[in-house]
């Protein structure tokens, strides 16, 4: 099979969507299928010779990304665009002008409302996500949170649910972490909607039950020198590393010395993150919200959840500070997890044991080929 694929974020960007996408490259090319990637993602990646870069540069770029997509399209099964993005509609047109089948996987960018856009981005933004899902034959949808959005949206028949995954020949269970100090983890994008300012703000209340807490803090991002500087005004400067974005190989060593990994987002669709720490056999504590309740499970059977929003629906919309109350609740949990340990790691054994039959991209990726593809190419 022959298989079209565009994602407006790939890497060198680190983020839970690009890898995403990377890993669907993998594994379809290991079942023997060719598969190639247009993006618009500045930069190179060595490892991957069929990847085809169109940084984009306004609307000046749409002729060249229509040229570069109906070229390659013309000898692709399907086309299988990430996000209902610019892409997306550029490949959308291309595809039923073709008639090949088309195919859209919502991780939540161009799908959920942009945060402090003008009119005429909200307006570039609905063009292209209603025209992209007009146009798409089956939406997969990585989270009940992003079904529900696309229900509201009028496109409910065409979604196939399949998650985000990891690779279960790296991650897999870690050792339990030394209680003492206590480390917290956190593998995020520095962006408003991971929320990692709120847990730097619940650092001092936890500081005083536990002075030698420590916080690793992975990732880049706009936000970080924000970040940073609530870090000093709050005085817990000190208890905070900043290794910087860590690619996927080298997380282990930051895993292994984790008690908790904490996830205190207020958007996600299905969290790259919370899906590898489940897989090593984590403790986390995560904000009730989005694609996070279905992985820890409703009830907290594979971890720990709070309420930092007033809606357990993602939301780019995050503030930078939130009521006391919200954040006591979160210290709290924490804390919860820390001296609750018997029952902390029962639940993070349970993580361990679910990841691989739910997770794992080679299942996953079957099911797309099986549930998606083959049908489409059918039909």
């Amino acid at each position: 099979m022959r298989i079209l694929v565009t994602s407006d974020t790939y890497l060198p960007r680190l983020g839970g969507g690009e890898y995403h996408v990377a890993y669907l490259l993998k594994e379809l090319r290991k079942m023997g299928h060719e598969v190639t990637l247009v993006t618009t993602e500045k930069g190179s990646d060595p490892t991957d010779q069929n990847v085809i870069r169109v940084p984009y540069r306004g609307i000046f770029s749409f002729p060249k990304l229509f040229s570069v997509l109906w070229y390659e399209a013309k000898n692709a099964d399907i086309i299988h665009s990430h996000y209902s993005f610019r892409l997306a509609w550029v490949a959308g047109i291309v595809a039923r002008m073709q008639k090949k089948p088309f195919v859209i996987t919502q991780h939540g960018m161009g799908l959920l409302p942009q945060v402090n856009a003008t009119f005429l981005q909200r307006l570039a933004f609905s063009i292209w996500r209603s025209g992209s899902m007009k146009r798409a034959d089956t939406i997969i949808s990585t989270s009940e949170d992003m079904s529900v959005v696309v229900r509201e949206l009028g496109f409910g028949s065409k979604i196939v649910p399949i998650t985000n995954g990891y690779d279960p020949e790296i991650f897999k269970p870690l050792p339990s972490a030394q209680v003492d100090p206590p480390v917290l983890l956190t593998v995020r994008r520095l962006v408003p909607k991971t929320g990692i300012q709120y847990l730097v703000a619940a650092l001092p209340i936890l500081k005083k039950q536990y002075p030698t807490l420590r916080h690793i803090c992975i990732g880049e991002g706009r936000a970080k020198e924000q970040i940073v500087e609530l870090a000093h005004t709050l005085g817990v400067s000190d208890m905070i590393t900043f290794p910087g974005p860590v690619d996927h190989e080298h997380l282990l060593k930051y895993y292994g010395q984790a008690s908790i990994v904490v996830l205190p987002s207020t958007a996600e669709s299905s969290s790259l993150t919370c899906i590898e720490a489940m897989a090593l056999g984590r403790i986390i504590v995560a904000s009730r919200v989005g694609g996070l309740v279905e992985l820890i499970g409703k009830n907290e059977e594979r971890g720990f959840l709070v309420s930092l929003t007033d809606t357990e629906h993602s939301s780019y919309d995050a503030p930078f500070t939130l009521p006391p109350q919200r954040i006591q609740a979160l210290a709290d949990r924490i804390s919860y997890a820390l001296t609750h340990r018997d029952e902390a790691t029962r639940k993070a054994q349970t993580a361990a044991v679910y990841a691989p039959s739910h997770f794992a991209w080679p299942i996953l990726v079957g099911q797309t080929v099986k549930e998606v593809y083959e049908p489409l190419i059918r039909h």
